[in-house]
């Protein structure tokens, strides 16, 4: 039997009755401050059961950014991120796998902190990217504040469906 997490939200009963303030873009409840309560954020810490796993399902194999030799690097459909010392072909290594995406007619979300479109669409079209499946199916975006609400990428994500 699975084991609750102590990281889990442990609410006190009066907390669910408190009127929250509502996100200002979502509409949405906002996390209490009230001090018997934990931060929303915790829940998504609980401890995962992992029958699943354990009695043997196989994750799928990785089908984005193909080697010369066919096998691939990237989960198709997960959100991914490369890290490395500076100038060590990060930007090139994920834009490869975007070129191989969008000419294969899949979508692509581009979240980018550090460049502009100007740079990232001349190295898509150096890497053999046509003007047409980048504008059908590259999705860039380059927020100056970084990811505040997450569920303005979710319904991205949803409607974009990219792989």
């Amino acid at each position: 039997m699975p084991r609750a997490s102590p990281l889990r939200s442990r609410r006190s009963p009066r907390a669910g009755s408190l009127k929250r303030p509502k996100h200002p873009k979502s509409g949405k409840p906002q996390p209490s401050e009230d001090e018997d309560e934990e931060p929303h954020w915790r829940e998504s810490w609980a401890f995962i059961d992992l029958s699943r796993a354990l009695d043997g399902q196989k994750p799928p194999p990785p089908e984005v950014l193909k080697r010369a030799d066919g096998k691939a690097l990237f989960y198709k459909s997960k959100k991914h991120i490369v890290f490395g010392e500076s100038e060590s072909m990060k930007t090139w290594l994920v834009l490869i796998a975007c070129v191989q995406e969008i000419q294969d007619g899949h979508n692509v979300i581009y979240v980018d902190f550090e460049d502009d479109e100007v740079t990232i669409v001349a190295r898509l079209l150096s890497l053999g990217a046509e003007v047409k499946q980048i504008r059908d199916h590259f999705h860039y975006a380059n927020p100056s504040n970084g990811c505040e609400e997450p569920s303005d990428l979710r319904h991205f994500w949803k409607k974009i469906k990219p792989t």
